[in-house]
């Protein structure tokens, strides 16, 4: 079973009451630094690996999004849903004493897309607030 939900209140709330004896979970929800101080760290490089390779592979989903102007076609994670998971982001960077600098205007225009009501989008939606559009 693989999880990917907002935060661990999430996973907990869905998880409660089930059975899961003899079952592998892989838990993809986002966490603090804190959060997963009893991760194996070998099984979290690994994690780190595949996540790479999935995000170098969904450029030419956005390329094709970009092409067709179709941001939500084939979406797996809405713009709304990563917006909202982005104070986590944000908190684990201030509690490791990381300048969150990099990442704010990104998220900034995550937010500024979502607003506008394109939450179910692809982050292919905000191309156009780069450019103005």
């Amino acid at each position: 079973m693989v999880l990917c939900l907002l935060d661990d209140a999430s996973v907990t709330e869905v998880l409660d009451g089930l059975g899961l004896g003899g079952k592998d979970l892989v838990n993809l929800t986002t966490g603090t630094p804190e959060q997963a101080r009893d991760l194996d760290r070998t099984a979290f490089a690994a994690l780190l690996t595949d996540w790479l390779r999935a995000m170098a592979g969904s450029a030419q989903e956005m390329a094709a999004q970009l092409e067709s102007g179709d941001y939500t076609e084939g979406v797996v994670s809405n713009l709304a849903m990563m917006a909202a998971g982005n104070d986590t982001l944000l908190a684990t960077a201030t509690g490791q004493s990381v300048d969150p600098r990099l990442l704010t205007p990104y998220m900034d225009l995550m937010r500024r897309r979502v607003a506008q009501g394109h939450g179910a989008e692809d982050l292919a939606g905000t191309v156009g607030l780069l450019r103005g559009v």
